[in-house]
């Protein structure tokens, strides 16, 4: 019985996965920003890199296993605050849960 239990939550958590990444896939986005700000958010031993753009809205660059992106550091450093960028981000932006969308790629 026990088996059988820990069989289905791996199933719904493999379906979940799925599920949660072709509806991330789904809001590929492509973005002009210009930097405002650029910080770091502490969580105890974790960190966010988070920018604003002019217009006041907040981005975070993240990792992304979904896109196999793994620069968010070189993605974070190669960004200066006054310039222009093009962005692709995945995600949404949910105030109260601090959800932002993610640079996954940017360039000049």
């Amino acid at each position: 019985m026990n088996g059988k239990i820990t069989l289905a939550v791996i199933i719904i958590f493999l379906i979940g996965s799925v599920v949660y990444g072709i509806a991330l896939r789904g809001t590929v986005e492509s973005h002009e920003i210009t930097i405002n700000e650029k910080w770091i958010k502490y969580n105890g031993n974790d960190a966010k890199y988070l920018i604003s753009d002019t217009s006041g809205d907040v981005y975070s660059i993240e990792d992304s296993i979904w896109f196999l992106t793994f620069d968010a550091s070189d993605r974070y450093t190669q960004i200066k605050i006054g310039e222009t960028y093009n962005t692709k981000t995945i995600g949404w932006r949910i105030k109260p849960l601090s959800w932002y969308k993610n640079i996954i790629q940017i360039a000049n």
